[in-house]
Order: structure tokens, then sequence, then C-alpha cells
């Protein structure tokens, strides 16, 4: 009985110890590149990091959670990290950082032949643009005093300019180009392209740099492969 007890007591502390060098990843809702849990297509960026761990043969598991949550776990937790993540300066020091693993472009978009036509982002102050409120840029224009209008779905907003009900549509290029060919909506050939966001996996300082190399060497093999299209197409 003893004897019983202390093989529990050991598979319970490996299992422990087994669990405890997971890397927690928590991602968030960032279309087309992360799509809702729900959403059998889970997105692109999503594959391509479970992938990543995958080849990298370390252990994972994988939720997902609000972008600011997500965020604040990467953070402060130790071996949790966070995707899809736009690099800056203001973020570099908090994290360890692998990638790139992403690339998105946003842009306002109008119906072909329609005005206004558009120079600088500040030429689009004056009108009335509508946007994803998924979208972090989105909340900061709004925040900067742009007009924006806010939907719930990113389809909901090309419909809107179907309508004439907006002057512009603020989406990301991919998503925009999707839709413009599945609901049958013509657009401007030429959007005004205004952010560009390399994205990232931000991992918390705690976890192994062993772990981050080789991460980040699988990444680079990726990116050579052509597995991972860091292209503006």
């Amino acid at each position: 009985m003893e004897y019983i007890r202390k093989l529990i007591g050991v598979f319970v502390l490996f299992h422990s110890f087994a669990y405890a060098e997971n890397i927690r990843l928590i991602t968030f809702y960032s279309p087309p590149l992360v799509n809702e849990e729900t959403n059998p297509n889970v997105g692109d960026t999503y594959d391509t990091v479970t992938l990543m761990f995958q080849r990298a043969s370390v252990n994972f598991v994988i939720g997902h959670s609000p972008e600011p949550r997500a965020m604040k776990s990467a953070r402060l937790l130790s071996n949790v990290c966070s995707f899809p993540v736009a690099r800056s300066q203001l973020l570099e020091a908090d994290f360890n950082w692998v990638g790139p693993i992403a690339i998105s472009q946003y842009a306002l978009y109008q119906k072909r032949n329609n005005a206004p036509q558009l120079f600088s982002l500040q030429d689009a102050a004056p009108y009335k643009i509508v946007a994803y409120e998924g979208y972090a840029i989105s909340q900061q224009l709004k925040e900067q005093g742009f007009n924006i209008m806010m939907t719930k779905e990113i389809a909901d907003g090309l419909k809107m300019l179907r309508r004439d009900g907006v002057d512009l549509w603020l989406s990301d290029t991919r998503s925009a180009i999707a839709l413009s060919d599945e609901l049958g909506i013509e657009l401007a050939n030429q959007p005004f392209i205004f952010l560009t966001d390399i994205k990232y996996l931000a991992c918390n300082k705690s976890v192994p740099a062993t772990q981050v190399t080789k991460l980040q060497q699988i990444v680079n093999n990726m990116i050579k492969a052509g597995e991972i299209n860091i292209s503006l197409r």
C-alpha cells in the first residue's frame, strides 16, 4: 500500500512538473490572422504558431482571451506568450520576441469612382468612417477625433459603404479583398493604405532563452520555405 502511495505521488509530481513546463499561448481575435474561437477556420497565424511549437518540440497549451488581458498575462505571468502582437518601441523591453509571424496592412476603402480623394490620413478627418470594433486602430483613430462608427463584424462596414451610409470603410487589406469578392461589392482600385503592422509572438521574460532561440530558428526556416508569408500582397 505504501509503495502504491509513493508511486502515485511520483506520478502526480511528474505530471505537475511536465505541465509546468508547458508554454501558455494566449491569443486574441485579430482577423484574418486569428479568427473567433468558435470558427473552424482558426486563422493562418494561429496555425503558424501552433506548427512552430510542434516543430520546435516545445510543449504548449493555447487559449483565447481579449487582447488587453492576453497582453497583460504575457507581460506578468511566467511561461506565457501572446500573439499576434505588433512589436513597437514602447513594448520592446517588456517581452522576448519571436518572429515576424505575419504582416497586416490597414486601409481606407471607398466605392469605385467615388470621392473623396485622400493623400494623407488627416484628409479623412472630415468624413464618416466605418470600422470594425476589434481593430485596435479603430479605437485609436476615434480617440484622435476621427468620425468613426464601430461595427460588430468586419463585413458590416462594407455593407454600409455599399448603401452609402458612410464615406469610407476601414479594413485590413486581406479581409477587404476576400469580402469584396464574397459580397460582389466593387471597391476603388487603390485604397489608401495608412498602417502596416508586423506581428510577433511576445513571450514573458521567464520563457527560457533556449526555447526562444529554437522557436526563432523555426520561424526563420518557415520564412525561407515560404510557409510564413510576410509579403505585402
